[in-house]
């Protein structure tokens, strides 16, 4: 199976070469048609599904910067990036658009007639969401790199993976919030490092 999508990502990436050596000889559709193939492909391994919309601002984008495409590289690997980037900024807005939408609010009995809304709720509820993602990726850090942690930053990813706050975990060994969280970023760029290498 990964072979297949692997060949089936480098027949399209070979088809976008092709494509670019037309339009040099002023024949530009088949470029167009090759960008939106490409964009297709990376679009339905990322979101699972198709998307014309964003296939055709991807391929527009592609086109209107190819004046600035350097030939040092192959121009498949440089819409390949272009892409990427494209697809990673949707999943941004995707994500912001669904927070948007949570609610944030207790359910509550109908009779109940105390405020929802009020700000200490809110505030609580958006620690306790952002304490559960910094848990989720604690663990993630901790999978990936495991030994090659510090040990001072191994204890603050333990401690997050286990759901402390800044605060506790400073209190615990004995250092300043703002230490717990620099160990903690220290960590999410090593791995971030390791992974833009692979």
């Amino acid at each position: 199976m990964s072979e297949n999508v692997d060949s089936h990502t480098q027949r399209l990436s070979q088809e976008i070469d092709r494509a670019y050596q037309a339009y040099l000889h002023d024949e530009p559709d088949a470029l167009y048609r090759a960008f939106r193939s490409q964009a297709r492909n990376r679009i339905w391994w990322h979101l699972l599904g198709r998307d014309a919309g964003l296939e055709h601002d991807i391929a527009t984008r592609a086109m209107r910067a190819l004046p600035r495409f350097r030939t040092k590289s192959r121009v498949s690997t440089w819409f390949f990036r272009i892409a990427e980037n494209e697809i990673k900024r949707e999943l941004r807005h995707r994500i912001e658009e669904r927070r948007g939408r949570v609610s944030l609010k207790p359910s509550r009995d109908e009779d109940d007639d105390s405020s929802d809304d009020s700000p200490e709720l809110l505030d609580e509820a958006r620690k306790r969401e952002n304490r559960t993602g910094q848990a989720r990726e604690a663990k993630l850090i901790l999978a990936k790199l495991g030994e090659d942690l510090p040990p001072d930053q191994a204890a603050v990813l333990h401690y997050l993976a286990e759901g402390y706050s800044y605060k506790e975990i400073g209190q615990k060994t004995g250092v300043s919030l703002s230490t717990a969280a620099s160990r903690f970023r220290l960590a999410r760029a090593k791995m971030r490092a390791r992974l833009t290498k692979k």
